[in-house]
Order: structure tokens, then C-alpha cells, then sequence
């Protein structure tokens, strides 16, 4: 009797197992790139995105999802890649987000849900021309600081110098 129940747990955990491995996810390989094709995830306010798509099916859709989470773009593909340059879809600095989905309507406000089995995404950041204005200002104040710490040693040093000299 033993023996019959640990086999029928066994062909049970087989069959858990074997339905487990089919409900894979949806894994398309997304890429962002500048207009030239050179792969990047950081754009200018105002620069062309191209966007490469490398799909697991024939059909799925292309949503881009603003900063706020608002959909700035969606379109449904038919084709085992896709590449396309899009404007208009970097005109606010945050992060965006490319998702692609084989089934199932997204809302309006997409960033709200989670990615489900069937979307993968990837994000990119669009920033103002000036990300970081302190760089060089803090450099530029880093060195004329080292300087006049430099001179003022000098200049202290000059003087002891020349009053420790015997006449």
C-alpha cells in the first residue's frame, strides 16, 4: 500500500512539474538605440529613438509608456523584428518605458500594472541637454581653490624665510 501512494505522488509531482516548464513567459529582446543605430538607454530631450525588437511571435504590440504613465505610442506588428525610429517620445526627462505584449489590451495608465507573462519591457532615460551643470563649476572652483591654498603656503613660507635671514 505504502508503495502505490509514494508512486502516485511521484507521477503527481511529474505531471506538476511537466505543466509548470509549458506556461513559459514572454521574452522578447527589446533594444533602444540614437537615430544611427548606435544601442543606447540615455536621450536628449527632443532626440529620435530607434527602437529594435526581436519578438518570440508574428503578433504582438509596441506600447511606449511616458514618465507619468501615460501611452505616447502603441502599435500592433506583424513582423519577426521590428525596427523603427520614433519621435516624439522624448520630449519629457524621466524614464520611459518600451513594453511589448503578444496578447491583451494595456490601459491607459500602463506603468500601474505589473508585467504579466506575456509583455517583457525596457526602460530608457530621456534628460535635459545639462544634466549635471555642477561638473564643471565644481571642478573649475575644486582647482582655483588648490591654487590660492598653493599660494597663500607660498607666500607664508616666502615670509618666514625672509625673516629668519640674518642681516
Amino acid at each position: 500500500m505504502q508503495k502505490g501512494r509514494n508512486a502516485a505522488i511521484i507521477i503527481v509531482l511529474v505531471i506538476l512539474i511537466a505543466l509548470s516548464m509549458t506556461n513559459q513567459a514572454y521574452a522578447a529582446t527589446i533594444y533602444t538605440a540614437k537615430e544611427d543605430g548606435k544601442i543606447t538607454s540615455t536621450f536628449e530631450m527632443g532626440e529620435k529613438v530607434r527602437i529594435i525588437i526581436y519578438p518570440t511571435t508574428t503578433q504582438f504590440k509596441v506600447i511606449v509608456v511616458d514618465p507619468e504613465g501615460d501611452i505616447r505610442y502603441q502599435e500592433t506588428v506583424y513582423t519577426l523584428k521590428y525596427d523603427e525610429v520614433l519621435s516624439g517620445i522624448t520630449d519629457k526627462p524621466g524614464w520611459w518605458t518600451v513594453k511589448v505584449t503578444d496578447s491583451g489590451d494595456i490601459g491607459p495608465r500602463a506603468l500601474e500594472a505589473e508585467l504579466t507573462s506575456e509583455q517583457s519591457s525596457e526602460q530608457y532615460l530621456t534628460a535635459l541637454n545639462n544634466v549635471v551643470p555642477e561638473v564643471p563649476l565644481g571642478t573649475i572652483g575644486a582647482t582655483t581653490t588648490i591654487l590660492l591654498a598653493l599660494g597663500f603656503y607660498g607666500l607664508i613660507r616666502h615670509k618666514k624665510s625672509s625673516s629668519t635671514k640674518p642681516n
